[in-house]
């Protein structure tokens, strides 16, 4: 189905999608541009789509282009290990920064590319695919779960000099919440400590 819509501000928005798409897209659109800053769903049982601000499209591409410097630096260190302690290195796609432009006069298809809603200088907002949105949330969640882990090691060193303050494995483990049998945790085979 292909049909289009009129906004008030004068945008014309395309669809090219199912029926649950084109009937819910434009009555989101507006719910979105009137203010609300968290991201909508809509589809039928199983979501096909999201809108989100364009702030947040933003956070989720600058979080996926970290990840993907994070996947170089780890290849590298990879490289320099012996031999044998090794592992295949798999790498993920990183999703394509795109350009903004004009988004006016936008055609919808729900796949992996964002189509961007408002203002020809700065988007207002992105539509994108549920299982793109899904992808995003779990880089999202991967850089938080890291970044928690980089402040314990911080805190953990600069407390280093202070005997009182020390703590072991297992009570941190406790105290944080974080698994111990966490396959990220493990120390790497051939590095055990003695």
């Amino acid at each position: 189905m292909q049909s289009h819509h009129d906004l008030p501000n004068g945008d014309r928005l395309w669809i090219s999608a199912p029926d649950t798409v084109a009937a819910a897209l434009p009555g989101i659109v507006e719910l979105f541009r009137s203010g609300e800053s968290e991201e909508v769903f809509f589809g039928n049982q199983r979501p096909e789509g999201a809108v989100i601000s364009f702030a947040r499209w933003h956070e989720y591409e600058s979080l996926k282009a970290e990840a993907a410097a994070d996947l170089v630096d780890e290849q590298r260190f990879r490289e320099n290990l012996p031999p044998a302690d090794r592992t295949p290195y798999e790498p993920r796609t990183p999703g394509a920064v795109l350009d903004p432009g004009a988004a006016r006069d936008a055609v919808l298809h729900l796949g992996p590319a964002p189509v961007f809603i408002g203002a020809d200088d700065r988007p207002e907002g992105v539509v994108i695919s549920f299982d793109t949105w899904l992808d995003c949330e779990q880089v999202k969640a991967d850089a938080e779960a890291d970044r928690r882990r980089y402040d314990l090691v911080r805190e953990r060193l600069a407390d280093a000099d202070d005997p009182t303050k020390w703590i072991s494995f297992e009570d941190m483990m406790a105290e944080f919440g974080l698994d111990p049998d966490a396959d990220d945790l493990e120390p790497p085979k051939g590095h055990q400590p003695s």
